[in-house]
């Protein structure tokens, strides 16, 4: 220990200025360059940052995060950051033209259920069996247009409109309901295997909606003579659905990007069905895959959780 003499002196500093407060951490996540989205447990979003919000929208707080490919996720104690990559020039142009489609579909929406009402009440008012039957076949396009719309939002948006419980058995019926005309003169081997007990949490009209587009590329694509093959089977916490066909199959180039918007090998389709495919099952915390090549077929597989409680065979 050394000694202070008695000719020690201390020499005053100069005066600091007062102490700046550091940058608060919403200040952090907007000086980063990517788009940050801060998950709950339950993937609801509860943080984004501005990117986030430009690239998004201010809604996409609250709302369900289904996931994206252009998405990296880290798990933290008690919820999920999400970075998504920040979009070029084209990407930010499809994801505005998105946000202008989401809206267009919900004024859409306005007057197709004025119409939906028109026709319910002239329904229960006309007995002439032939005005039902042309009434009958309006409101079926308007659901199917209702329905469209319903998916269309899932894949701007990446979230389900609604989401309640429902049976396997009866997401089954539905199926066989809405493909009874798609499946009309093809030969189809049918399987099931489930419980009474296996249930399924989501939107039961979207998800039977865009498993339609699957079958309806089949019967487009494999023409007249094409045979599908379609299991259902619930085991081990899972839902998994196989939909597959002796089409011509697809190549290893088409088949890479098959689930990716506006990519179509169907004369005149849109691009869109596979790709709403991919995002309803997301929204259903499910996996999309497809496997096929030239001169084989294509098998579609979905797998969605099913509720903790079922059989669990």
């Amino acid at each position: 220990m050394v000694a202070l003499g008695s000719d020690t002196r201390f020499i005053p500093s100069p005066r600091l200025a007062p102490a700046t407060l550091p940058p608060s951490l919403d200040e952090i996540l907007d000086a980063l360059p990517s788009a940050l989205l801060v998950l709950d447990e339950r993937r609801i979003v509860v943080e984004a940052n501005s990117h986030a919000l430009a690239l998004l929208g201010a809604d996409v707080v609250g709302a369900y995060w289904a996931g994206s490919s252009t998405a990296e996720e880290r798990r933290m104690r008690h919820g999920t950051l999400v970075c998504i990559s920040t979009p070029r020039e084209g990407d930010a142009q499809l994801r505005a033209m998105s946000r202008s489609q989401a809206a267009l579909a919900h004024q859409i929406r306005n007057p197709l259920t004025v119409a939906g009402l028109s026709v319910e009440c002239l329904l229960a008012a006309e007995d002439d069996s032939q005005a039902r039957e042309r009434l009958e076949r309006v409101r079926g396009s308007l659901r199917a247009i209702e329905q469209q719309i319903r998916n269309a939002l899932v894949f701007v948006r990446g979230e389900l409109t609604e989401r309640h419980t429902f049976a396997v058995a009866e997401l089954v019926a539905a199926l066989r309901e809405a493909w009874v005309t798609l499946l009309d003169g093809h030969r189809v081997v049918w399987s099931e295997a489930y419980g009474d007990r296996d249930f399924v949490a989501g939107d039961l009209a979207t998800l039977v909606g865009a498993l339609t587009n699957i079958v309806d590329n089949a019967v487009a694509i494999g023409g007249a003579d094409v045979q599908l093959t379609i299991g259902i089977e619930a085991a081990r916490g899972r839902l998994r659905i196989a939909i597959g066909d002796d089409g011509p199959g697809m190549d290893a180039a088409l088949l890479a990007r098959a689930r990716e918007p506006f990519v179509t090998g169907r004369s005149g389709g849109t691009g869109l069905g596979l790709a709403i495919v991919d995002a309803v099952v997301r929204a259903h915390d499910g996996a999309f895959t497809l496997e096929s090549a030239v001169g084989e077929g294509t098998c579609a597989r979905i797998e969605l959780p099913l509720l903790a409680g079922g059989d669990g065979r």
